[in-house]
């Protein structure tokens, strides 16, 4: 699963190819399917505020930080809607003041901080009993008892939570999208 989040007026810096106003449910050729996202993604990577996804595990940390900066600017519906596929919208007023408040947090390297204060946190998360295995560090399988693939025949594994990075790269990436989108749609 994840989070796209699409511009709802980003700034155009080059025309909108021809073949990207055709819904892609009517192209069956599949050259011109090729051509297609050919077309989509060199103009998306050149219109940066057309479309930014994450996967949900690169998302979540992200839309936390998000909130912990700039949450007193967003609705409650707006705040957990960033959790949620729900398509909730944030108008280009909120999202170009949002990425104000990222760029303060960049060019002051607070999202770098950040990172390695997460990262520090997540790698002090003490370790879970495996539910796989119920903590023995076997599983019973067609062929019989072997080690558990979970934990590796511990017994114990990492803690869920470390399964969502935080990045500062994601962090500039995501700033300069919002700063083009001209609001923004979470789907």
């Amino acid at each position: 699963m994840g989070f796209d989040i699409y511009g709802l007026n980003p700034r155009q810096h080059k025309e909108k190819p021809e073949i990207l106003n055709k819904s892609f449910m009517d192209i069956t050729d599949k050259d011109e399917q090729s051509e297609y996202f050919a077309a989509k993604n060199k103009y998306e990577e050149e219109t940066p505020g057309t479309y930014f996804r994450n996967n949900v595990w690169w998302w979540r940390p992200l839309w936390e930080y998000i909130i912990e900066i700039s949450g007193d600017l967003l609705t409650p519906e707006q705040r957990q809607g960033g959790y949620e596929n729900s398509c909730i919208q944030i108008p280009g007023n909120i999202t170009r003041a949002i990425a104000r408040r990222l760029s303060h947090e960049i060019s002051s390297g607070n999202h770098k901080r950040y990172e390695t204060e997460y990262k520090k946190a997540i790698a002090e998360l003490p370790l879970e009993d495996c539910e796989h295995c119920d903590n023995t560090g076997q599983r019973e399988w067609e062929d019989g008892p072997r080690e558990c693939n979970a934990c590796g025949g511990e017994g114990k594994r990492e803690s869920w939570e470390a399964s969502y990075p935080f990045d500062a790269e994601n962090v500039e990436n995501f700033r300069i999208f919002l700063e083009q989108s001209g609001g923004i749609e979470i789907c």
